[in-house]
């Protein structure tokens, strides 16, 4: 396990374990025009990255998270795969989800979301605008509802 492991749990960066020590992410969320008064969450992006412990470095992950779905909040960090999700639920694997969103509502996070701004990188994870996510409860048990977005389809900016 890289050296630097500890280092990592700052601000913004989040380690979610899968399966019993079968895989380590990292999740390191970005705001790239920090404001403090004037935030816009939509501009949010992340990477995510898999720990590679024979090499001992981290290996970032290109959209492809095996299917699973990450969830990310204060009272943990949870993964698993998408395939345990009922159909035509709004939520779907290679997806992020995070639960600690003051307002109770967020957008799930995909890769390659195109923005409609040809500045915007699309290789990164971002707010897909598909789905919106309202969070009731979050602990014990996680409790949440996914909508339809009334502007899915439509660009963010």
């Amino acid at each position: 396990m890289p050296s630097q492991l500890l280092d990592l749990l700052d601000h913004g960066k989040f380690l979610v374990p899968f399966g019993d020590d079968e895989e380590l992410f990292l999740v390191e969320k970005f705001h790239p025009n920090y404001d403090a008064y004037d935030l816009d969450f939509l501009s949010y992006t992340c990477k995510v990255s898999r720990l590679d412990e024979e090499a001992g470095k981290w290996v970032e992950i290109a959209g492809d998270l095996g299917g699973r779905v990450l969830f990310i909040g204060h009272f943990g960090n949870v993964c698993f795969s998408g395939e345990e999700l009922p159909d035509d639920c709004g939520l779907s694997g290679d997806s992020i989800v995070f639960t600690n969103e003051i307002s109770g509502v967020t957008f799930v996070y995909k890769y390659g979301v195109d923005t409609g701004d040809e500045e915007d990188d699309p290789n990164c994870w971002r707010f897909s605008m598909e789905y919106r996510v309202k969070l009731f409860r979050k602990t014990p048990v996680l409790n949440l509802q996914v909508f339809k977005h009334p502007l899915a389809g439509m660009h963010m900016h």
